[in-house]
């Protein structure tokens, strides 16, 4: 009996270091987080931003952001406030070297009193995502907006660049 039992622990331990090396083939070594700061696009004039980076192949990563922003004024009622934004996305970004196309989904959330807050849009763009630590990354970027957008979209760019460091 305990032969068995070591015998099945051997079998599921050799699986396991087979499987982590598989894994360790994968993904690559470059750094999965991402601080930077965007200047127009994702409804904001600029905002500050953090991704993190889920390898999935050696030449496809699933990219999350959360940021922070500014949009402007808004002149409702005879007063000015401003408005804070809230950007984020969810992309999948092809490329094996350092150069890569990025595709996904975004969103802003507006801290203004505006008939619709959040506004949701597809993104279609480029970046240059370093292979190693402490190195600048660099994204170039189209939204276009689907929906959300009243009272903002004529102040809106659907073009984004953002410059950051990658660790």
């Amino acid at each position: 009996m305990k032969r068995n039992i070591l015998l099945i622990i051997g079998a599921f331990s050799g699986l396991t270091i087979v499987a982590q090396n598989k894994i360790d083939i994968i993904e690559e070594k470059r750094p999965i987080n991402n601080i930077f700061v965007t200047l127009l696009g994702d409804a904001s004039l600029v905002s500050i931003n953090y991704e993190k980076l889920f390898s999935l192949s050696s030449s496809c990563i699933l990219v999350g952001k959360l940021g922070a922003g500014y949009h402007g004024n808004e002149y409702k009622n005879g007063s000015i406030s401003s408005v804070l934004t809230i950007p984020h996305h969810l992309t999948c970004n092809f490329g094996k070297k350092s150069l890569m196309a990025e595709l996904g989904i975004g969103g802003t959330l507006f801290s203004a009193n505006n008939y619709r807050p959040y506004a949701l849009y597809p993104i279609a763009g480029f970046r240059i995502q370093p292979p190693l630590p402490m190195m600048v990354n660099f994204r170039f970027f189209v939204i276009l907006p689907v929906g959300g957008f009243h009272g903002f979209a004529h102040r809106i760019s659907p073009v984004g660049l953002s410059l950051g460091v990658s660790f």
